[in-house]
């Protein structure tokens, strides 16, 4: 079993340099920063063992969440059934591993997991 979700992160740049500790003086940074735009992270967590997998990309598309996908079935290669949850967003579907890996391929990868949502609708029945 392996949870999947991304989130959006901020880029940040210091604009003042922090000052070092010296003695009797902590170290100072100031709160000060310039934006540099946003990433997009990708993390899956196997709750059951403790592994972690993170993916950072410059953005959240359909052919991101396909790569992560793939990397994340090449983590299990001895595993026929792999149980990935994931929210009930568009991208995360078949499609997204059709279209970057073709119908054959991206089928496949896609059928070694077994997809659960986590929306509301689909707990209940």
């Amino acid at each position: 079993m392996v949870c999947l979700d991304e989130k959006p992160v901020t880029l940040h740049a210091d604009v003042r340099l922090a000052s070092p500790a010296k003695p009797g003086r902590e170290a100072r940074q100031d709160n000060e920063y310039e934006r540099r735009g946003t990433a997009n992270i990708f993390c899956a967590v196997e709750p059951k063992v403790g592994r972690h997998f993170t993916f950072a990309t410059p953005d959240r598309s359909a052919f991101k969440f396909a790569k992560v996908a793939f990397d994340l079935a090449l983590q299990y290669p001895a595993a026929t059934a792999i149980h990935l949850i994931l929210d009930d967003l568009n991208m995360h579907r078949r499609k997204s591993l059709t279209d970057l890996l073709g119908n054959e391929v991206g089928g496949e990868i896609w059928d070694r997991f077994t997809p659960s949502t986590t929306h509301p609708l689909t707990e209940a029945g």
